[in-house]
Protein backbone atom coordinates (compact mmCIF):
# COMPACT_ATOMS: atom_id res chain seq x y z
CA UNK A 1 0.00 0.00 0.00
CA UNK A 2 1.14 3.72 -0.82
CA UNK A 3 0.00 6.75 0.61
CA UNK A 4 -0.24 9.43 -2.56
CA UNK A 5 -2.79 12.09 -1.30
CA UNK A 6 -1.90 15.21 -2.25
CA UNK A 7 0.52 17.25 -0.88
CA UNK A 8 0.86 20.97 -1.64
CA UNK A 9 4.87 20.79 -1.42
CA UNK A 10 7.39 23.03 -3.26
CA UNK A 11 10.28 23.21 -5.68
CA UNK A 12 12.09 23.48 -8.61
CA UNK A 13 15.68 23.78 -9.42
CA UNK A 14 19.28 22.98 -9.45
CA UNK A 15 22.61 24.27 -10.36
CA UNK A 16 22.64 26.40 -13.60
CA UNK A 17 21.29 24.37 -16.59
CA UNK A 18 20.77 21.03 -15.14
CA UNK A 19 19.50 17.77 -17.01
CA UNK A 20 17.65 17.05 -13.94
CA UNK A 21 20.20 15.33 -11.65
CA UNK A 22 23.19 17.23 -11.26
CA UNK A 23 26.38 16.90 -13.02
CA UNK A 24 29.36 17.57 -10.79
CA UNK A 25 33.32 17.70 -11.26
CA UNK A 26 34.81 16.83 -7.80
CA UNK A 27 37.23 16.47 -5.47
CA UNK A 28 37.70 16.87 -1.96
CA UNK A 29 36.72 14.78 1.81
CA UNK A 30 33.85 14.01 3.33
CA UNK A 31 32.60 12.86 7.00
CA UNK A 32 29.79 10.81 7.13
CA UNK A 33 29.20 7.26 8.61
CA UNK A 34 29.31 4.27 5.94
CA UNK A 35 28.50 0.72 5.20
CA UNK A 36 30.31 -2.19 3.51
CA UNK A 37 30.30 -2.70 0.01
CA UNK A 38 29.24 -5.21 -2.38
CA UNK A 39 31.28 -6.75 -5.52
CA UNK A 40 30.41 -4.94 -8.27
CA UNK A 41 27.35 -6.70 -10.25
CA UNK A 42 28.02 -5.59 -13.96
CA UNK A 43 30.30 -5.07 -16.72
CA UNK A 44 31.28 -1.28 -17.24
CA UNK A 45 29.57 -0.26 -20.87
CA UNK A 46 31.85 0.26 -23.55
CA UNK A 47 32.39 4.28 -23.89
CA UNK A 48 30.47 5.59 -27.13
CA UNK A 49 32.56 8.41 -28.03
CA UNK A 50 29.62 10.63 -27.56
CA UNK A 51 30.74 14.61 -27.65
CA UNK A 52 30.14 17.21 -24.79
CA UNK A 53 26.97 18.12 -23.52
CA UNK A 54 25.06 21.30 -23.02
CA UNK A 55 26.61 21.68 -19.23
CA UNK A 56 30.14 21.33 -20.56
CA UNK A 57 31.10 17.85 -18.98
CA UNK A 58 31.54 14.88 -21.35
CA UNK A 59 28.56 12.63 -21.68
CA UNK A 60 30.43 9.27 -21.48
CA UNK A 61 34.23 10.14 -20.18
CA UNK A 62 37.04 7.81 -21.64
CA UNK A 63 39.06 5.71 -19.13
CA UNK A 64 39.54 2.89 -16.79
CA UNK A 65 37.81 4.13 -14.06
CA UNK A 66 34.18 4.91 -12.99
CA UNK A 67 32.65 7.21 -10.60
CA UNK A 68 29.39 8.33 -9.70
CA UNK A 69 28.86 11.39 -12.03
CA UNK A 70 24.87 12.30 -10.73
CA UNK A 71 22.26 10.57 -8.52
CA UNK A 72 18.55 10.94 -8.72
CA UNK A 73 15.87 10.19 -6.24
CA UNK A 74 12.08 9.72 -7.18
CA UNK A 75 9.08 8.29 -5.32
CA UNK A 76 10.78 5.19 -3.72
CA UNK A 77 13.50 4.66 -5.53
CA UNK A 78 17.00 6.11 -6.34
CA UNK A 79 19.37 5.53 -8.99
CA UNK A 80 23.19 7.02 -9.75
CA UNK A 81 24.65 7.63 -13.00
CA UNK A 82 27.90 6.80 -13.23
CA UNK A 83 30.54 8.99 -15.99
CA UNK A 84 30.57 6.39 -18.28
CA UNK A 85 27.02 5.72 -18.60
CA UNK A 86 26.29 2.64 -16.11
CA UNK A 87 23.41 2.67 -13.97
CA UNK A 88 22.61 1.51 -10.29
CA UNK A 89 19.51 2.20 -8.09
CA UNK A 90 17.99 0.92 -4.95
CA UNK A 91 14.89 0.87 -2.89
CA UNK A 92 11.67 -0.06 -4.54
CA UNK A 93 11.12 -2.19 -7.16
CA UNK A 94 7.21 -2.92 -7.30
CA UNK A 95 7.04 -0.74 -10.35
CA UNK A 96 9.87 -1.99 -11.96
CA UNK A 97 11.43 0.86 -11.16
CA UNK A 98 14.93 -0.65 -11.38
CA UNK A 99 14.34 -2.28 -14.14
CA UNK A 100 12.95 -5.85 -12.86
CA UNK A 101 10.21 -7.75 -12.31
CA UNK A 102 8.60 -6.81 -9.59
CA UNK A 103 8.58 -9.18 -6.90
CA UNK A 104 6.46 -9.39 -3.53
CA UNK A 105 7.78 -6.79 -1.08
CA UNK A 106 7.89 -8.02 2.95
CA UNK A 107 6.31 -6.41 5.89
CA UNK A 108 9.07 -4.07 7.36
CA UNK A 109 7.58 -1.06 8.41
CA UNK A 110 4.95 0.45 10.07
CA UNK A 111 4.15 4.17 8.55
CA UNK A 112 0.63 5.79 9.17
CA UNK A 113 -0.51 3.10 11.49
CA UNK A 114 -0.25 0.55 8.44
CA UNK A 115 2.09 -1.45 6.68
CA UNK A 116 3.31 -1.21 3.69
CA UNK A 117 5.21 -3.45 1.38
CA UNK A 118 8.69 -2.50 0.60
CA UNK A 119 11.30 -4.24 -1.44
CA UNK A 120 14.40 -2.83 0.13
CA UNK A 121 17.65 -3.81 -2.27
CA UNK A 122 21.20 -3.51 -2.32
CA UNK A 123 22.12 -1.02 -5.48
CA UNK A 124 21.73 -3.30 -8.18
CA UNK A 125 23.06 -2.12 -11.76
CA UNK A 126 20.76 -2.35 -14.78
CA UNK A 127 20.62 -4.37 -17.32
CA UNK A 128 21.27 -1.58 -20.07
CA UNK A 129 21.57 -1.77 -23.85
CA UNK A 130 23.57 1.68 -24.51
CA UNK A 131 25.47 3.94 -22.08
CA UNK A 132 23.02 6.49 -20.35
CA UNK A 133 24.17 9.95 -20.57
CA UNK A 134 21.03 11.68 -18.22
CA UNK A 135 18.55 10.16 -15.73
CA UNK A 136 15.67 11.08 -14.23
CA UNK A 137 13.98 8.88 -11.69
CA UNK A 138 10.27 9.70 -11.59
CA UNK A 139 6.94 8.97 -9.51
CA UNK A 140 6.84 5.37 -10.19
CA UNK A 141 8.41 5.49 -13.50
CA UNK A 142 12.17 6.52 -14.99
CA UNK A 143 13.72 7.59 -18.16
CA UNK A 144 17.18 8.09 -19.92
CA UNK A 145 18.83 9.31 -23.23
CA UNK A 146 20.89 6.25 -23.86
CA UNK A 147 24.14 6.63 -26.37
CA UNK A 148 23.60 4.34 -29.36
CA UNK A 149 27.21 5.35 -30.75
CA UNK A 150 26.19 8.66 -31.77
CA UNK A 151 22.87 8.53 -31.98
CA UNK A 152 20.73 9.79 -28.79
CA UNK A 153 17.44 7.70 -27.82
CA UNK A 154 14.98 8.34 -25.11
CA UNK A 155 13.56 5.46 -23.52
CA UNK A 156 11.43 4.68 -20.01
CA UNK A 157 10.28 2.26 -18.25
CA UNK A 158 7.95 1.76 -14.78
CA UNK A 159 4.85 2.52 -14.65
CA UNK A 160 2.90 3.13 -17.49
CA UNK A 161 -0.80 3.79 -15.61
CA UNK A 162 -1.02 7.45 -17.57
CA UNK A 163 0.51 7.10 -20.90
CA UNK A 164 4.08 8.16 -19.30
CA UNK A 165 5.58 5.63 -21.21
CA UNK A 166 3.60 6.68 -24.26
CA UNK A 167 1.79 4.45 -26.13
CA UNK A 168 4.00 2.02 -27.47
CA UNK A 169 3.09 -0.32 -24.84
CA UNK A 170 -0.12 -0.83 -23.33
CA UNK A 171 1.38 -2.29 -19.73
CA UNK A 172 0.29 -1.25 -16.85
CA UNK A 173 4.31 -1.66 -15.81
CA UNK A 174 6.92 -2.12 -18.13
CA UNK A 175 10.30 -4.39 -16.96
CA UNK A 176 11.69 -3.19 -20.14
CA UNK A 177 13.18 -0.31 -21.32
CA UNK A 178 10.32 1.19 -23.84
CA UNK A 179 11.79 3.71 -26.54
CA UNK A 180 10.10 7.01 -26.89
CA UNK A 181 9.92 8.25 -30.86
CA UNK A 182 10.50 11.88 -31.11
CA UNK A 183 10.47 13.97 -33.81
CA UNK A 184 14.58 14.85 -33.46
CA UNK A 185 17.39 13.28 -30.52
CA UNK A 186 16.70 14.42 -26.85
CA UNK A 187 19.00 16.76 -25.15
CA UNK A 188 17.21 17.24 -21.82
CA UNK A 189 14.46 15.62 -18.94
CA UNK A 190 12.08 16.58 -16.85
CA UNK A 191 9.10 14.44 -14.88
CA UNK A 192 5.88 15.13 -13.39
CA UNK A 193 3.84 12.69 -11.26
CA UNK A 194 2.85 10.51 -13.84
CA UNK A 195 3.83 12.93 -17.06
CA UNK A 196 7.59 13.48 -18.76
CA UNK A 197 8.65 16.40 -20.87
CA UNK A 198 12.43 16.36 -22.77
CA UNK A 199 13.32 19.28 -24.54
CA UNK A 200 14.93 18.07 -27.91
CA UNK A 201 18.03 19.38 -29.97
CA UNK A 202 16.40 21.48 -32.33
CA UNK A 203 14.95 23.64 -28.95
CA UNK A 204 11.81 22.46 -28.87
CA UNK A 205 9.83 20.99 -25.99
CA UNK A 206 7.63 17.90 -25.55
CA UNK A 207 5.73 16.34 -22.85
CA UNK A 208 3.13 12.77 -22.77
CA UNK A 209 1.43 11.22 -19.98
CA UNK A 210 -0.77 12.84 -17.22
CA UNK A 211 -2.61 15.99 -18.89
CA UNK A 212 -5.45 15.69 -16.78
CA UNK A 213 -4.56 19.29 -15.08
CA UNK A 214 -3.93 20.98 -18.09
CA UNK A 215 -0.13 20.71 -17.67
CA UNK A 216 0.94 20.98 -21.46
CA UNK A 217 -0.75 24.37 -21.78
CA UNK A 218 -3.61 24.45 -24.43
CA UNK A 219 -3.87 20.60 -25.01
CA UNK A 220 -7.62 18.42 -24.47
CA UNK A 221 -7.54 17.10 -20.56
CA UNK A 222 -6.51 13.83 -20.17
CA UNK A 223 -3.74 11.58 -20.57
CA UNK A 224 -1.50 12.15 -23.74
CA UNK A 225 -0.51 8.61 -25.48
CA UNK A 226 1.92 10.27 -27.90
CA UNK A 227 4.62 12.74 -27.22
CA UNK A 228 3.31 16.33 -28.37
CA UNK A 229 5.11 19.60 -28.57
CA UNK A 230 4.70 22.14 -25.80
CA UNK A 231 7.16 24.59 -26.42
CA UNK A 232 7.35 26.76 -28.75
CA UNK A 233 3.81 27.74 -28.03
CA UNK A 234 1.22 26.59 -30.45
CA UNK A 235 -1.42 30.08 -31.08
CA UNK A 236 1.55 31.77 -33.29
CA UNK A 237 0.59 34.62 -30.96
CA UNK A 238 3.05 34.32 -28.37
CA UNK A 239 6.91 35.66 -28.43
CA UNK A 240 7.86 33.94 -25.66
CA UNK A 241 11.98 33.94 -26.63
CA UNK A 242 14.20 31.50 -26.13
CA UNK A 243 14.44 28.95 -23.28
CA UNK A 244 16.43 29.21 -20.53
CA UNK A 245 15.17 26.08 -18.54
CA UNK A 246 12.36 23.91 -17.87
CA UNK A 247 11.01 22.18 -15.12
CA UNK A 248 7.99 20.18 -13.58
CA UNK A 249 6.14 19.82 -10.12
CA UNK A 250 3.92 17.36 -9.08
CA UNK A 251 0.80 18.53 -12.18
CA UNK A 252 2.62 22.08 -13.42
CA UNK A 253 5.14 22.48 -16.14
CA UNK A 254 7.12 25.47 -15.98
CA UNK A 255 9.48 26.97 -18.58
CA UNK A 256 11.87 30.29 -17.77
CA UNK A 257 12.64 31.52 -21.34
CA UNK A 258 14.40 35.11 -22.33
CA UNK A 259 10.93 36.93 -21.30
CA UNK A 260 10.01 35.44 -18.46
CA UNK A 261 8.52 32.32 -16.61
CA UNK A 262 5.39 30.85 -17.89
CA UNK A 263 3.45 27.91 -16.53
CA UNK A 264 0.20 25.75 -17.01
CA UNK A 265 -1.42 23.13 -14.59
CA UNK A 266 -2.44 22.45 -11.32
CA UNK A 267 -3.58 25.84 -8.76
CA UNK A 268 -4.70 24.15 -5.82
CA UNK A 269 -1.49 25.08 -3.85
CA UNK A 270 -1.14 28.91 -5.95
CA UNK A 271 1.39 27.38 -8.17
CA UNK A 272 0.58 29.42 -10.73
CA UNK A 273 1.08 32.38 -8.63
CA UNK A 274 -2.54 33.38 -8.78
CA UNK A 275 -5.47 32.33 -6.24
CA UNK A 276 -6.72 29.23 -6.15
CA UNK A 277 -10.25 30.65 -5.88
CA UNK A 278 -11.57 30.64 -7.56
CA UNK A 279 -8.32 29.47 -10.58
CA UNK A 280 -8.26 25.76 -9.43
CA UNK A 281 -6.08 24.95 -12.66
CA UNK A 282 -4.09 26.83 -15.84
CA UNK A 283 -4.47 25.02 -18.56
CA UNK A 284 -2.60 27.72 -21.13
CA UNK A 285 0.71 28.48 -20.48
CA UNK A 286 0.94 31.78 -19.12
CA UNK A 287 3.31 34.24 -18.17
CA UNK A 288 3.34 34.27 -14.47
CA UNK A 289 3.75 37.59 -12.21
CA UNK A 290 6.99 36.87 -11.17
CA UNK A 291 8.37 39.70 -8.35
CA UNK A 292 11.99 40.94 -8.90
CA UNK A 293 14.50 38.49 -7.32
CA UNK A 294 17.22 40.81 -7.87
CA UNK A 295 18.93 38.85 -10.20
CA UNK A 296 17.69 36.67 -13.25
CA UNK A 297 16.13 33.18 -12.69
CA UNK A 298 19.32 30.59 -13.71
CA UNK A 299 17.58 27.47 -12.97
CA UNK A 300 14.20 25.32 -12.28
CA UNK A 301 14.28 21.73 -10.50
CA UNK A 302 13.63 18.38 -12.07
CA UNK A 303 13.16 16.72 -8.91
CA UNK A 304 11.27 13.57 -7.19
CA UNK A 305 8.37 14.73 -9.17
CA UNK A 306 5.96 15.15 -6.10
CA UNK A 307 5.88 18.68 -5.67
CA UNK A 308 3.18 20.85 -5.72
CA UNK A 309 4.90 23.97 -4.92
CA UNK A 310 8.14 25.24 -6.24
CA UNK A 311 11.47 26.95 -6.22
CA UNK A 312 14.07 28.58 -8.41
CA UNK A 313 17.72 29.81 -7.93
CA UNK A 314 18.72 33.03 -9.41
CA UNK A 315 22.36 34.04 -11.01
CA UNK A 316 22.91 35.15 -7.61
CA UNK A 317 22.83 31.84 -6.22
CA UNK A 318 19.75 32.81 -3.98
CA UNK A 319 16.77 30.22 -3.64
CA UNK A 320 13.48 31.62 -3.84
CA UNK A 321 10.11 29.43 -2.94
CA UNK A 322 6.32 29.39 -3.15
CA UNK A 323 3.29 27.43 -3.26
CA UNK A 324 2.46 25.56 -0.20
CA UNK A 325 3.85 25.92 3.14
CA UNK A 326 1.94 23.88 5.29
CA UNK A 327 5.30 21.65 6.51
CA UNK A 328 7.66 24.82 6.28
CA UNK A 329 8.43 23.87 2.77
CA UNK A 330 8.80 27.64 1.27
CA UNK A 331 11.78 27.86 4.03
CA UNK A 332 10.93 31.66 5.25
CA UNK A 333 8.09 31.51 7.37
CA UNK A 334 6.64 29.01 9.96
CA UNK A 335 4.36 26.11 8.66
CA UNK A 336 0.86 27.89 7.45
CA UNK A 337 -1.05 28.90 4.01
CA UNK A 338 0.72 28.61 0.65
CA UNK A 339 2.23 31.90 -1.20
CA UNK A 340 1.78 33.10 -4.56
CA UNK A 341 4.64 35.27 -4.14
CA UNK A 342 8.14 33.91 -4.22
CA UNK A 343 9.95 34.25 -0.96
CA UNK A 344 14.07 34.39 -0.57
CA UNK A 345 14.97 31.01 1.38
CA UNK A 346 16.86 32.65 4.77
CA UNK A 347 20.45 30.26 4.03
CA UNK A 348 23.74 31.68 5.35
CA UNK A 349 24.86 35.04 4.37
CA UNK A 350 27.46 34.65 1.58
CA UNK A 351 26.90 31.29 0.63
CA UNK A 352 25.31 30.50 -2.80
CA UNK A 353 22.92 27.78 -3.38
CA UNK A 354 24.98 25.19 -6.29
CA UNK A 355 21.82 22.70 -6.06
CA UNK A 356 18.43 22.40 -4.42
CA UNK A 357 16.10 19.42 -4.22
CA UNK A 358 12.12 18.98 -3.01
CA UNK A 359 10.93 15.87 -1.76
CA UNK A 360 7.02 14.77 -0.55
CA UNK A 361 7.38 17.65 2.11
CA UNK A 362 10.87 18.97 2.98
CA UNK A 363 13.36 20.91 0.88
CA UNK A 364 17.43 20.71 1.11
CA UNK A 365 20.12 22.73 -0.69
CA UNK A 366 23.83 22.09 -0.98
CA UNK A 367 26.16 25.35 -0.78
CA UNK A 368 29.29 26.46 -2.06
CA UNK A 369 31.09 25.79 0.99
CA UNK A 370 29.72 22.14 0.60
CA UNK A 371 27.28 22.07 3.87
CA UNK A 372 23.70 20.73 3.48
CA UNK A 373 20.29 22.54 4.75
CA UNK A 374 17.19 20.87 4.99
CA UNK A 375 13.73 22.46 5.68
CA UNK A 376 9.79 21.43 5.85
CA UNK A 377 8.88 17.95 6.96
CA UNK A 378 11.08 15.96 9.19
CA UNK A 379 8.60 12.96 10.38
CA UNK A 380 11.00 10.62 8.78
CA UNK A 381 14.30 12.42 9.53
CA UNK A 382 14.69 13.57 5.89
CA UNK A 383 16.39 16.98 7.08
CA UNK A 384 19.51 14.68 8.74
CA UNK A 385 17.67 15.29 12.50
CA UNK A 386 15.94 12.90 14.71
CA UNK A 387 12.53 12.16 13.27
CA UNK A 388 10.25 14.63 14.63
CA UNK A 389 7.82 17.60 13.76
CA UNK A 390 8.47 20.47 11.05
CA UNK A 391 11.57 23.02 10.72
CA UNK A 392 11.50 26.16 9.61
CA UNK A 393 13.85 27.79 9.17
CA UNK A 394 16.81 26.11 6.91
CA UNK A 395 18.50 23.98 9.63
CA UNK A 396 22.30 22.34 8.56
CA UNK A 397 22.51 18.52 8.23
CA UNK A 398 25.20 17.39 10.54
CA UNK A 399 28.58 15.18 9.40
CA UNK A 400 28.00 16.13 5.26
CA UNK A 401 30.84 18.30 4.02
CA UNK A 402 32.50 18.53 0.30
CA UNK A 403 28.49 17.94 -0.58
CA UNK A 404 28.09 18.92 -4.54
CA UNK A 405 24.61 18.06 -5.20
CA UNK A 406 21.51 16.89 -3.60
CA UNK A 407 18.52 14.91 -4.67
CA UNK A 408 15.21 14.67 -2.32
CA UNK A 409 12.98 11.80 -2.53
CA UNK A 410 9.11 11.90 -2.25
CA UNK A 411 8.85 8.81 0.67
CA UNK A 412 10.63 10.99 3.60
CA UNK A 413 14.50 10.38 2.07
CA UNK A 414 16.99 12.35 1.07
CA UNK A 415 20.27 11.81 -1.10
CA UNK A 416 23.55 13.76 -1.37
CA UNK A 417 26.62 13.33 -3.80
CA UNK A 418 29.68 14.34 -2.57
CA UNK A 419 32.87 16.14 -4.35
CA UNK A 420 34.62 12.73 -4.40
CA UNK A 421 31.89 11.13 -5.91
CA UNK A 422 30.25 9.51 -2.59
CA UNK A 423 26.64 9.14 -2.42
CA UNK A 424 24.81 9.23 0.80
CA UNK A 425 21.18 9.21 1.79
CA UNK A 426 19.08 9.54 4.96
CA UNK A 427 15.47 9.84 6.42
CA UNK A 428 13.00 6.96 6.07
CA UNK A 429 14.54 3.87 4.55
CA UNK A 430 11.16 1.75 4.67
CA UNK A 431 11.66 0.84 0.74
CA UNK A 432 15.32 0.62 0.76
CA UNK A 433 15.94 4.22 -0.13
CA UNK A 434 19.22 4.57 1.97
CA UNK A 435 20.54 1.08 -0.01
CA UNK A 436 21.78 0.33 3.43
CA UNK A 437 22.85 -3.95 3.14
CA UNK A 438 20.70 -4.72 6.20
CA UNK A 439 17.82 -7.10 6.17
CA UNK A 440 14.72 -5.62 5.80
CA UNK A 441 16.49 -2.08 5.22
CA UNK A 442 17.54 -0.09 7.32
CA UNK A 443 14.10 2.14 9.03
CA UNK A 444 15.33 5.35 9.68
CA UNK A 445 18.86 7.19 9.96
CA UNK A 446 18.76 10.80 10.45
CA UNK A 447 22.78 10.05 9.95
CA UNK A 448 23.59 10.02 6.44
CA UNK A 449 24.55 6.44 5.28
CA UNK A 450 27.26 6.10 2.52
CA UNK A 451 25.62 4.14 -0.19
CA UNK A 452 27.75 1.05 -0.98
CA UNK A 453 28.47 2.02 -4.80
CA UNK A 454 31.20 0.35 -6.37
CA UNK A 455 31.76 0.91 -10.07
Amino acid sequence: MRITGKHYVGVLVAAGLCTGVVLVACDGDDAVSSVGKPADSGTPLVDSGNPTNDGGSPDVIPGNDDFTKSISAGGYTACALSNKGRVKCWGDNSESEMLLAPTPGKKCADVGGGTVDCDPRLPTELKLPFPVTELVVGHLSTCAIFADGATKKLGCWGNNNDNELTSATDAGVSASIVFVNLPSPPKRLSAGKYFKLAQLEDGSIWGWGDNNYGQFGGKTLGDIAVPEKIFPFGDGGVDAGTVVDFGTSALDTFIVTSQGMWGSGDNTGGEQMVPSDPTDEVHVFTKMPVPDAGAPIASLHRGTARAYGQCFVTTLGEAWCWGDNSTGQVGSTAPGASTMVPVRVPLPAGKKVVSISEGGGNVCASLDDGSVFCWGDNQGAQNGQPASGDFTPPTQVPGLTKIASVSVGYWYFSCALSSEHKTFCWGDGSYGQLGAPTDGGLLTSAKPVEVPLSW
